[in-house]
């Protein structure tokens, strides 16, 4: 109230105005109050209830009262003691000085800030159960520093604040839990929009080969499968896998090794054709767009012998995920027949060439053994044997 009153505009009358003047230089010169607050503030051990006070002695702070008594030092100073607050302790303290409508963007006072807000990030990183309650108020948070930025000229506390609190809620946690606890509690787009940016940055780019290989041990692909199947924050698992697949390319070869030459049920194109997650997914359809080119081509240009003879050559497990993964780009291109009767025709056609070159060497061997082009004939039998093994059917 003192303070406030030193703060309000004098009064117009001029005897009330000469009364209100001596009124504040009876308070600013009080060495005994100067004394008064300074033991107090140094002797309080500031819980939730005192919050609201310290908030409206700085709000209203007087340089000539308050001497000696720095606003950022004391402010640091809450935090070193050893006191056991409650959740609500930091949402009032962040929204009285972390949110402060005073704040201007100097050196000085972006200084001051993030002083203040790495201290109160600390604490509460600090505990595992107070991150958890502060992630259930972040929204909330975020809205009330959010309307505080919206009168400047940039958002850069509430930038710095959200980069911060993700970082942290990534080092402090699992990958999984750390999408969780953003999942569960957070809706706010310019959180998650950064919450994705970081995960696709820092935690899939730098591990492509572990989802290349669909390796186990901390895959974030597989990790984000994992909470799909559990049916947990669907809304961001799915912005994750959207994000992570745009910055997935799978080539010609490779989808060929996968699908054709190697199939198998633990490939990455396996989990995208097959995995509940992916439907929706781009990658998917594009996956499926190239196999059915490549049904295309062998329908119009057939099949290479090498690739005949992997399909004749596959184990039962290779041969199980090869019909599974054709059949759905079966009914993907709306085909009329199953691929392996493509590959079973154009496997006799092998065989009924092999026969037809082995008849034709036989009667050169039988009839012609004294003719001179006999061996002209053979080199070209060669040849077309060696086209056979080398290229396509047809």
């Amino acid at each position: 109230m003192l303070l406030k009153l030193l703060q309000d505009p004098l009064p117009a009358d001029k005897n009330e105005k000469k009364f209100t003047e001596i009124i504040h230089s009876m308070i600013e010169t009080s060495v005994t109050l100067h004394d008064k607050i300074k033991l107090y503030l140094s002797k309080l051990i500031v819980k939730e209830t005192n919050l609201k006070l310290l908030h409206e002695l700085f709000q209203y702070y007087n340089p000539i009262l308050l001497f000696n008594i720095d606003k950022q030092t004391y402010l640091h100073k809450i935090f070193n003691q050893y006191e056991q607050r409650s959740c609500d302790f930091y949402i009032k303290w962040f929204e009285y000085f972390l949110c402060d409508i005073n704040y201007v963007e100097t050196t000085q006072e972006w200084y001051h800030f993030e002083l203040l807000i790495n201290k109160w990030l600390d604490k509460v990183e600090e505990d595992r159960l107070l991150f958890r309650q502060i992630m259930v108020q972040m929204d909330n948070l975020l809205d009330q520093l959010s309307y505080i930025e919206s009168n400047k000229a940039n958002n850069r506390r509430f930038t710095y604040f959200v980069k911060n609190m993700i970082d942290r809620n990534f080092k402090r946690s699992s990958i999984s839990d750390a999408i969780v606890n953003v999942g569960s509690n957070v809706s706010n787009k310019i959180f998650i929009e950064e919450f994705g940016r970081k995960f696709k940055d820092e935690y899939f780019l730098p591990n492509k080969y572990k989802i290349k290989t669909m390796q186990t041990f901390n895959n974030p692909l597989m990790i984000l499968i994992e909470l799909n199947k559990r049916k947990e924050i669907v809304h961001l698992v799915k912005r994750l896998l959207e994000i992570c697949c745009d910055a997935i390319e799978i080539g010609h070869d490779e989808l060929l090794e996968h699908t054709l030459e190697r199939p198998s049920n633990d490939t990455l194109i396996y989990f995208i054709l097959f995995e509940d997650c992916f439907i929706k997914i781009s990658l998917r359809q594009n996956i499926l767009n190239q196999l059915t080119n490549f049904w295309n081509v062998w329908e119009e240009k057939g099949l290479r012998t090498r690739q005949i003879r992997c399909w004749q050559n596959f184990t039962s497990n290779q041969r199980y995920y090869f019909n599974e993964i054709w059949n759905l780009v079966r009914i993907f291109a709306k085909k009329n027949y199953e691929v392996k009767r493509l590959f079973d025709k154009q496997y006799q056609e092998i065989l009924r060439m092999i026969k037809l070159k082995e008849n034709i060497v036989n009667c050169l061997n039988a009839y012609c053994s004294e003719s001179s082009d006999k061996e002209k004939y053979l080199v070209l039998l060669q040849s077309l044997q060696q086209k056979i093994d080398e290229g396509g059917v047809q």
